[in-house]
């Protein structure tokens, strides 16, 4: 960053240093905010631009001194006016001039996601004085964070949400839908998309159109899949998940393929940013007939690393009829966030690789989205590597999440969904409560002092007679 940019640099700053919130304040009020910094040694320049000085008509009498009460009630005002956005209100950064700056409504807490400019309008700390501001200091905690590890390398270059690559030629033409589409115009657009009479000119490694028949085998398998996890159809079909023959290490050493590979039928859950596939996870759907299970191969296609969180354009601020998310959800798999969305949650990410994955790193591109949710529930698998990944949760969302309890003994919100019914799933997710990192509780650590009280080796106490 040049140190021009910089040129506004102030110790403090108030509602005045920045245009969106000053323009909603009337002229005359202006003038209070120029007075309080006068008495204080602040600086004065951006309050007084456009106020007359010498204007007399401030609404308080010259002796009375101006108060940082007197200037929040004005602020909270001013920050009414403005109907656009949720809890934060975007507005330009006194430092660095850019618009990713968003000032909180509640509290006064602003951040800047360009120049890492944090702090609290100077009127407004009274008001966290009187109330709770853990929630949103821990969550400015970890913006200064970010910018301690930006600074651990003065080339990195963070990610946003345009670095994203749409899945190339190839792994499209792997991809059809579950569900017939509803219109000719739609067939059209599919097959010029993704199986384009061109392919096989313009990418030789394009697999061909499977015939009708085929498609439609491919089709019923992954229904039947659909149908024995108890999901939705029309919930599949709006999160834009498809199907496709994936690769397979062949068992059979018999198998015609030399190297071992057999093509077996999935389902694609295909993430999407600016209605564009990013990447795609499949997942194979054979069932076994001895056993009844269905198979679990998986493989992944992105073009962009690290992948996005499932699910990211559920909340992009620009998709049609956006508005504000006053809860977000958080799980491990992507059938899990398909169970969550059958059971009336519209809002949910899946993590990218499951519960190794680095949270900073994918969700960086989409920090400033994720920013204007009010509250996350983290609802993770119940197995070790799963409270690992709510740990991480909760360390990169302290201030504003929650965690659920899953109930009998289930390892994930899927199999609740399964034993129990949907009601139960809102139940859970209703009654998340907050949870200090610290306290989700690993088996693994504890073992050794479980099997001592299991094997009566522990302190009994003293045995009290009556004499």
């Amino acid at each position: 960053m040049k140190q021009e940019d910089f040129h506004n640099e102030k110790p403090r700053y108030y509602a005045t240093d920045f245009p969106e919130i000053k323009e909603k304040i009337p002229d005359e009020k202006r003038k209070l905010y120029l007075e309080y910094e006068q008495q204080h040694n602040g600086i004065a320049q951006n309050a007084s631009d456009d106020i007359d000085a010498t204007n007399e008509n401030s609404g308080y009498p010259e002796e009375q001194p101006v108060t940082l009460k007197n200037l929040q009630a004005i602020t909270t005002d001013a920050i009414k006016e403005i109907t656009k956005g949720g809890l934060d209100v975007q507005v330009t950064c006194p430092k660095c001039s850019s618009r990713r700056c968003f000032v909180k409504r509640s509290n006064g807490y602003f951040h800047c996601w360009r120049c890492n400019c944090s702090g609290m309008l100077e009127e407004m700390k009274a008001l966290n004085h009187q109330e709770s501001s853990r929630i949103d200091g821990a969550y400015y905690a970890r913006a200064i964070k970010q910018k301690a590890n930006q600074q651990k390398d003065k080339n990195y270059v963070p990610m946003v949400s345009s670095d994203y690559k749409e899945i190339n030629e190839e792994v499209r033409s792997w991809l059809y839908p579950i569900y017939p589409l509803e219109s000719d115009e739609e067939r059209q657009q599919f097959l010029e998309h993704f199986h384009s009479p061109q392919l096989a000119i313009t990418c030789p490694k394009a697999r061909p159109l499977l015939q009708p028949k085929e498609i439609e085998a491919l089709q019923n398998q992954v229904k039947s899949y659909i149908l024995a996890m108890k999901l939705a159809p029309e919930t599949v079909k709006k999160a834009g998940v498809m199907c496709a023959y994936m690769h397979k290490k062949a068992d059979d050493e018999k198998s015609e393929d030399p190297h071992g590979i057999t093509l077996v039928p999935a389902i694609a859950y295909c993430n999407y940013l600016d209605g564009k596939i990013i990447n795609v996870k499949f997942r194979s759907v054979v069932l076994n007939p001895i056993t009844g299970e269905w198979s679990k191969d998986f493989a992944q296609e992105s073009p962009t690393k690290p992948c996005a969180p499932y699910g990211i354009d559920s909340i992009n601020p620009i998709r049609p009829d956006a508005e504000p998310v006053s809860q977000l959800i958080i799980t491990e798999g992507e059938k899990d966030r398909l169970t969550l969305m059958s059971c009336g949650f519209p809002y949910v990410l899946s993590i990218a690789n499951g519960a190794q994955t680095n949270i900073d790193e994918s969700h960086e591109a989409f920090e400033e989205w994720i920013a204007q949710v009010e509250e996350i529930i983290i609802c993770g698998d119940t197995d070790r590597p799963g409270r690992g990944m709510v740990k991480a949760l909760l360390n990169a969302y302290t201030a504003r999440a929650k965690v659920v309890h899953l109930s009998g003994n289930r390892k994930d919100i899927s199999d609740v969904y399964a034993a129990f019914g949907a009601n139960e799933v809102r139940r859970i997710i209703q009654e998340a409560e907050d949870v200090a990192a610290q306290d989700i509780y690993d088996l693994h650590q504890h073992e050794p002092d479980i099997l001592e009280v299991m094997m009566g080796n522990y302190d009994k106490g003293y045995d009290v007679g009556m004499g």
